[in-house]
């Protein structure tokens, strides 16, 4: 499982633990998680105080069903967005001592 599948699954799987940031836009949610998390290689993939945004595998919208719905259901109850692509950004957001996760549907 690759780092970004498995930060996906950890939100899902520990909503105790995040905070939902969001911006009211229809097709982005935004998750804060502590910084005290561990994750591989998180320093590269959350840097210090700069955004980090990348494109998910093509792959991944048909091997990850159900991670895709729930985010879909999370952006928009009502009426979950269909994703084409998915992006994410990270960023570790040190004076706030936070781990900031976007998803965005395009």
């Amino acid at each position: 499982m690759d780092l970004a599948t498995q930060v996906l699954a950890y939100i899902k799987t520990h909503p105790q633990q995040t905070t939902i940031i969001r911006r009211g836009y229809q097709n982005t949610i935004g998750f804060r998680l502590k910084d005290t998390l561990i994750f591989p290689d998180l320093h590269e993939w959350f840097p210090e105080n700069r955004l980090n945004a990348f494109p998910l595998a093509s792959e991944f919208l048909s091997h990850h069903r159900r991670l895709v719905h729930w985010l879909a259901e999370v952006i928009d109850p009502d009426e979950p967005p269909e994703p084409k692509a998915i992006w994410l950004t990270f960023s570790h957001v040190t004076a706030a001592k936070f781990l900031y996760v976007e998803v965005s549907f395009e």
